[in-house]
């Protein structure tokens, strides 16, 4: 169906829609040109654009039931059509120029209405013969009539609703072009409790070296952070210049290497010197100096190879200062999205319950309590399994409790754990240590080392070099006086206890998170650590194995090993403390035969050991008996060990 429309021009690019036809008839009704085009994005005079001068009309094909206008000054009228008028550009001898005139249009409009009495029946060849029909049936064209006006009340109402439907048109299309709008959109942000809301450890001041609100950590002594209902304060103390507040992000929770990301933050109370840092381990890739009260950002390309992302707040002062980050983002892409305020219950999640006394791990920079753990990679962790027996291990170096080397410069003392003392005039490392096992399994890989000291767990995190030939410090984390170290030596793995008087329990595990201790299954870490190490005997007439007298003076002896053991004979070591007595046909209990050493070197095997023993006997007639090996006290046994 074709329609009419009258626009009102605005000055700018109108779009006049459903007009019907597959063309349009424009009357332009204002005291200007106008123009006219059957596509958006009119340049007056340009290709498939009409003018229109004032006051006059003209036809523009192709329009399809759109037309697009651009004019000023009053009003314009349109009517959708199919019929054939003449669209070319007029002459210019026609009045006015630019169009068709009035004139024009009356006889246009008057042929037509001649076309169609010339088309009509017979019956009404001419007008006047309708009008004699219509008199000599007045009700007939009353009842016509009446019909003609309640259509034209229904088209009224009709065209009100389309009015009304294109209102809620234009509303949905301003409301689209809006969403487009890449300004309102905002990325996600990697950032936990960006806004410092979240401050379970519920504490009202946090000062030096700790964690803070969730999170965030303050990373050197001489820092306060002061915690407010809807705030967070955070500044040196002291004169010196460095970072005040960071959150890191280890690349094994959220790699982004080789990404670029910015970091974009609210923050008041600043000076000239301050600035918001991204790093790379402790080396800034991106900065921007916080000049004044405001919102900052800087952008940075992350490294191909890195282990831990931060970023944070930095200040130069010669007198302390307090800033307020209001909130912090960091995103992916070289330019900032809007920050969006983050749901409190989700947040809460995402940093997890605080930790307790007795479990109290760090994960990245916050707490976690009842975590998966990680398998212990440690044997003898808490250093229940004592097989040596002592209580005080001191004097030249060795080992102690199973699987852990002292240096001559430590004192271990066993109770509930361990307590160590260290002689300071000693030239030797004050430390104790286990060594890895199968070091080349782990190249690559990032291994975590933490201990529990007088109740506080600490840890460091390390990735093994391709390399294990040189002597490195690849982990190390300050624990009062002394630390814990992940060290690389003469291709091993050491994980080390330096100068700590106290450790009740030690963990080395895959990855970079410190995860939960788990006491071990005493059997279990028993069966463990005899891999290694094997005492055989220690007590009144303990039979340590059978065997045969090999010639008057000798016998050999099978003694059965606990478990088998890791190595081979070239590895193993068999030392015999006090004195073994053989019993063997008529000399048994006080008469037993004492041994007097090895003949030769013990032959291993991973089940058992046999021990050439040198014996008191001239007896030719015990050669080839069968014998038992007896200890007959406690400082008596055979140690087998194949420690690293």
């Amino acid at each position: 169906s074709m329609a009419t429309k009258t626009v009102t021009l605005t000055g700018a690019e109108q779009r006049v829609d459903e007009l019907g036809g597959l063309n349009a008839l424009i009357v332009n009704n204002t005291d200007a040109p106008l123009y006219a085009s059957a596509n958006a994005g009119i340049e007056p005079y340009a290709d498939g654009v009409i003018e229109i001068k004032a006051g006059a009309s003209r036809g523009l094909p192709d329009t399809n039931g759109t037309v697009y206008l651009l004019g000023n000054g009053g009003r314009a009228e349109l009517t959708g059509t199919s019929a054939g008028v003449n669209f070319s550009v007029p002459s210019s001898s026609s009045e006015g120029g630019g169009g068709i005139t009035r004139d024009e249009v009356n006889e246009i409009v008057t042929d037509k209405i001649a076309e169609v009495v010339a088309n009509a029946p017979e019956d009404f060849d001419t007008l006047r013969e309708i009008a004699d029909w219509i008199d000599g049936h007045e009700d007939s064209a009353a009842a016509m009539n009446s019909e003609i006006k309640a259509n034209a009340a229904d088209i009224s109402d009709i065209q009100e609703e389309q009015q009304t439907q294109n209102a809620d048109i234009s509303a949905l299309r301003t409301e689209m072009e809006q969403k487009a709008d890449l300004s309102n959109i905002s990325n996600t942000n990697l950032l936990i409790n960006p806004n410092f809301k979240i401050n379970q450890r519920g504490k009202s001041e946090y000062t030096n070296v700790t964690n803070a609100v969730d999170r965030w950590f303050l990373p050197t002594n001489g820092i306060k952070m002061s915690v407010f209902k809807d705030h967070v304060e955070v500044g040196r103390t002291d004169t010196r210049n460095g970072k005040i507040i960071q959150q890191r992000i280890p690349r094994s929770e959220l790699d982004l290497s080789g990404k670029t990301v910015t970091f974009s933050t609210m923050v008041s109370g600043v000076n000239s010197d301050n600035n918001i840092r991204i790093w790379v381990e402790d080396s800034t890739i991106g900065s921007a100096y916080t000049t004044a009260d405001g919102i900052y950002h800087c952008t940075a390309k992350v490294p191909d190879t890195y282990d831990v992302l931060s970023v944070g707040y930095h200040t130069f002062s010669t007198a302390p200062n307090m800033i307020t980050p209001h909130w912090a983002k960091l995103e992916l892409g070289g330019s900032p999205t809007p920050f969006v305020p983050p749901n409190p219950m989700e947040e809460i999640l995402k940093c997890g319950p605080v930790e307790t006394p007795e479990q109290k791990l760090l994960y990245g920079n916050a707490a976690w309590k009842d975590a998966p753990s990680n398998p212990n990679l440690l044997d003898n962790p808490d250093f229940k399994i004592n097989q040596r027996g002592k209580n005080t291990y001191e004097g030249p170096a060795g080992y102690c409790v199973d699987r852990w080397f002292r240096n001559s410069a430590v004192t271990v003392n066993v109770h509930d754990g361990l307590i160590l003392t260290y002689d300071e005039t000693s030239t030797a490392p004050p430390s104790i240590y286990q060594i890895l096992d199968n070091p080349s399994g782990f190249i690559g890989k990032y291994l975590t080392f933490s201990i529990n000291s007088g109740g506080t767990v600490y840890k460091c995190t390390g990735k093994i070099p391709e390399s294990l030939n040189n002597n490195t410090y690849l982990a190390v984390c300050d624990v009062g006086k002394g630390h814990i170290r992940i060290q690389i030596y003469n291709n091993n793995i050491l994980c080390c206890i330096d100068s700590i008087e106290n450790v009740s329990w030690a963990k080395l595990e895959p990855g970079d998170k410190a995860t939960p201790f788990v006491p071990p299954h005493p059997a279990l870490e028993l069966l463990k650590c005899q891999r290694y190490y094997q005492r055989l005997g220690g007590s009144t007439y303990y039979c340590i194995g059978s065997g045969m007298i090999s010639n008057p003076g000798g016998a050999m002896v099978l003694c059965p090993l606990l478990t088998s053991m890791r190595g081979n004979e070239k590895t193993i070591k068999v030392n015999i403390n006090g004195t073994i007595y053989i019993a063997v046909k008529r000399y048994v209990g006080d008469s037993a035969l004492s041994h007097t050493g090895m003949t030769s070197g013990a032959t291993v095997s991973q089940n058992s050991v046999i021990l050439p023993l040198s014996i008191e006997s001239t007896d030719d007639s015990l050669t080839g008996c069968g014998c038992i090996a007896q200890c007959r006290d406690n400082e008596t046994y055979v140690e087998i060990s194949a420690d690293l």
